[in-house]
């Protein structure tokens, strides 16, 4: 059985998530916004 390994809270939070996906009329496209940490500001 392989040990479970639980990533630090500062490599959770610094995740880039995909937000707001929206196809194209026709389905052949994707855009999306992207969310991540800004360390400088404090913002997530």
């Amino acid at each position: 059985m392989a040990d479970k390994h639980v990533p630090p809270l500062k490599d959770l939070l610094c995740l880039t998530i995909p937000d707001l996906v929206e196809p194209s009329p026709k389905g052949t496209n994707v855009a999306y916004i992207v969310t991540k940490t800004n360390w400088r500001v404090n913002r997530y």
